[in-house]
């Protein structure tokens, strides 16, 4: 499974370097009624840098920022009704883990809704919980040991004294992205994608991630309240 992280995470930073927020709606098959729709266990790769600045995934970390998620996306009232699907066996859950990783890939190399493949076991697992509507989101981004970011600065900082103030780079302290997808079980079709700008705070604060999630969503199904982005 760590090839899988690694390779989402590379998407990941490169599309940090983009021009911003993603949204990709689907011209041929909009989602029409929310009023009922499931949503898949949350995802989250949160990495943390202890030396340096080279993060390495931490599962314990990842657990918390995927907890947090998985209650904002419960208490979140962008849709009236939300079931949680779950898995038959550990072996399903990690084969569609995958899978979903590989779809949100695919969205983001391409950057269209357009041919997405839905692998064989995600396209099961939809279609056996029997909702017309699914959401499945990933949290990603990085922290950093307590003493690092001191370090890192005083570094970037020295730089800059020798190159005359001709180069320096203040290191990031920490980082949050959301991506979310909502696929037609029924078409086997992904009809809408949202990613949110990489923000420079906590992944595990509760009060972040939230606003995050709202920005998913919230600016295309209730645009006449939602102010703009």
């Amino acid at each position: 499974m760590n090839n899988f992280f690694k390779f989402f995470l590379l998407i990941c930073l490169l599309t940090f370097s983009s021009c911003g927020t993603k949204r990709l709606i689907s011209k041929t098959n909009p989602v029409k009624n929310t009023d009922n729709i499931a949503y898949i266990e949350p995802l989250a790769y949160i990495s943390i840098i202890e030396k340096g600045n080279l993060g390495v995934h931490n599962d314990s970390i990842s657990k918390i920022t995927k907890l947090i998620l998985d209650s904002v996306i419960i208490e979140d009232r962008t849709f009236r009704q939300k079931t949680k699907t779950t898995f038959s066996s550990e072996t399903d859950s990690l084969n569609t883990i995958v899978e979903i990783n590989n779809l949100f890939n695919q969205i983001l190399l391409t950057k269209n809704l357009e041919r997405i493949k839905i692998g064989p076991n995600l396209s099961n697992h939809l279609k056996a919980n029997g909702n017309k509507y699914y959401l499945a989101t990933i949290a990603s981004g990085f922290g950093r040991k307590k003493g690092n970011y001191g370090k890192q600065v005083g570094k970037a900082i020295g730089l800059g004294i020798l190159t005359l103030g001709m180069y320096s780079q203040v290191p990031i302290k920490s980082t949050i992205n959301l991506y979310a997808v909502i696929i037609d079980a029924e078409k086997l079709e992904v009809v809408y994608f949202s990613n949110t700008l990489p923000l420079e705070k906590s992944p595990t604060d509760r009060n972040v991630v939230k606003a995050q999630f709202k920005k998913l969503l919230f600016d295309h199904f209730h645009p006449q309240t939602s102010g703009g982005q």
